[in-house]
């Protein structure tokens, strides 16, 4: 069953806006090694959202009995960073700071980072150092023409499919001569700590969502 991930609806928002949000999810996914299952700005009939970025459910070997081991650690980091590229990419579009519909995003970083840390003010903390790295992942030269590159294919098509966002993302690297490969260069590495299963079939992750 695919999760589904929304864009809360906000009046008189410009299209555009919804565009490079979903945009960030979708290329930060992919360069997280994530799969993206596809992501549109056609605003949903009856959930009010204005777009969606669907990926897929959490792997098959993450448990409560797991999610303190490092493997989780690395694999809740990379999910957050993805929630967190959604208003990085707005943000970065405008200017300035943006957050406005982004309620839906922050409520899953929120959980997910109470997963790892044991206070409120950690919390706060892990959250700020994620959201830095997620700047530093999109504010790349070559990963931001992957998103802008998204967001026109978006505006143009309103849904793509996941190998229709990677190919976007490949061509835009093709001209560093990178292709992604494997994790940004700046988290920390670890033996099979992809957002897929190790072998055990495609793996899902909950979708990042607006």
């Amino acid at each position: 069953m695919r999760a589904r991930g929304c864009r809360a609806s906000r009046k008189g928002e410009p299209i555009t806006l919804t565009a490079y949000h979903e945009a960030g999810h979708a290329v930060a996914a992919v360069l997280l090694r994530c799969p993206v299952e596809s992501i549109t700005i056609e605003p949903g009939e009856d959930s009010g959202c204005l777009g969606r970025c669907v990926l897929g459910d959490r792997p098959s070997w993450l448990c409560p009995d797991t999610s303190g081991g490092s493997r989780a650690r690395f694999y809740i980091e990379r999910r957050m960073m993805i929630l967190l590229a959604g208003r990085v990419a707005e943000s970065k579009h405008l200017g300035r700071p943006y957050h406005e519909g982004s309620e839906g995003d922050e409520d899953k970083i929120a959980r997910l980072a109470e997963v790892i840390c044991g206070s409120d003010g950690e919390d706060q903390k892990f959250i700020a150092w994620l959201h830095a790295r997620t700047v530093n992942l999109l504010s790349v030269e070559e990963h931001w023409q992957a998103v802008e590159r998204v967001v026109a294919e978006l505006l143009e098509r309103k849904t793509l499919k996941g190998a229709a966002v990677r190919r976007v993302v490949e061509q835009a690297l093709h001209g560093c001569g990178r292709r992604p490969k494997g994790p940004h260069p700046g988290l920390t590495r670890c033996p099979s700590t992809s957002c897929d299963s190790g072998g055990t079939g495609r793996a899902r992750i909950r979708p990042a969502s607006r």
